[in-house]
């Protein structure tokens, strides 16, 4: 096993994403070069937008997203029939790109 390297929380600079975030870093270049003025933006307004309190980790070169839902997201309802069931099922698979398109985590691969 790696040992675990040591962790520091870090002041980003904005006081309105310290409001919801707090970051903690181990390698302080990556930290400052993935938490751009324009990502702490993009990840507050997308909070705004889902009305949802949105968690993210960056380990290893992979971004980690976790959003809190009450619902099953990956399983359709067993009714396929209903009209406003299908629609919600559709907006959920929808989320995914838009989690992708909104933080811009394309600029990360």
């Amino acid at each position: 096993m790696y040992p675990i390297p040591k962790v520091y929380k870090i002041r980003t600079g904005s006081e309105v994403f310290e409001k919801y975030y707090t970051v903690y870093r181990s390698w302080p270049d990556e930290a400052h070069s993935i938490l751009t003025e324009e990502m702490m933006q993009n990840i507050l307004a997308f909070r705004h937008q889902l009305k949802r309190e949105i968690s993210l980790s960056f380990v290893a070169g992979r971004c980690y997203v976790a959003i809190p839902f009450d619902q099953q997201l990956l399983e359709p309802a067993h009714d396929i029939t209903d009209k406003e069931t299908i629609k919600e099922y559709f907006f959920t698979i929808l989320l995914y790109p838009a989690i992708i398109n909104q933080l811009k985590l394309y600029e990360y691969i």
